[in-house]
C-alpha cells in the first residue's frame, strides 16, 4: 500500500521522468491492492461460514466433535 501511495503521489508530479508511465503504474497500483483486500475479505467471509470452515479445520488438523 505504502508503494502504491508513493507511486501516485510520484505520478502527480509532471516534472517526473516518464510521468505518464507511473500514472499507469500507480493506477495499477492501487487496483491491485484493492482487488487483494476484496479477495480476502471474500475468503474471510467464506471461511466464517460452517460448510467451508469444517474442511479447512480437517486440513489444519482440528476436528471438532
Amino acid at each position: 500500500m505504502f508503494l502504491a501511495i508513493f507511486n501516485l503521489i510520484v505520478a502527480l508530479s509532471p516534472h517526473a521522468f516518464l510521468w505518464w508511465l507511473n500514472t499507469i503504474a500507480a493506477g495499477a497500483a492501487l487496483w491491485m491492492v484493492f482487488k487483494s483486500e476484496g479477495t480476502a475479505r471474500l475468503l474471510s467471509r467464506q471461511l466464517n461460514r460452517p460448510a467451508a470452515k469444517q474442511p479447512a479445520l480437517d486440513t489444519l488438523g482440528r476436528f471438532d466433535e
